[in-house]
């Protein structure tokens, strides 16, 4: 089975790591934004991930997401697809209401609405920490 998907990346402006892709079941392509944008801490664009078999380790970030995504809107079973190295292509993140940073940034992401717009106050809802690179 192939699987080609059109996607939405956001990436650090300076790293370009990506940060975050978000698939959307209809392969229309969705622009997004968030305030870690307007401030030019990230950028988006559009992907394209094509997945030619799924027995395949996933090679990129956008196609690790891209997995993730097929198994939480059940496209596929937990075992019909190859997940092994996975942790290793995701990015340490800091999920902010201001959208998703470089951890190192959170603090940044903090203190940017207070001083723009008083009235916002933005907060880290978590990080995904990736065990593999804590050695």
């Amino acid at each position: 089975m192939i699987i080609r998907r059109v996607g939405h990346r956001y990436f650090d402006s300076e790293s370009r790591v990506t940060l975050d892709c978000w698939f959307p079941r209809d392969n229309e392509i969705a622009a997004r934004s968030c305030l870690s944008q307007k401030y030019g801490l990230i950028q988006s664009d559009s992907v394209e991930i094509n997945i030619g078999n799924l027995s395949d380790a996933p090679t990129t970030t956008e196609e690790a997401y891209l997995r993730l995504h097929l198994l939480s809107e059940c496209v596929v079973g937990p075992n019909e697809l190859n997940l092994e190295g996975i942790f290793s292509l995701l990015t340490n993140v800091a999920w902010t209401s201001a959208g998703p940073v470089l951890r190192l940034h959170s603090q940044m992401v903090a203190w940017c609405p207070r001083v723009l717009y008083p009235a916002n106050r933005a907060c880290c809802f978590g990080a995904i920490a990736n065990p593999e690179r804590w050695r």
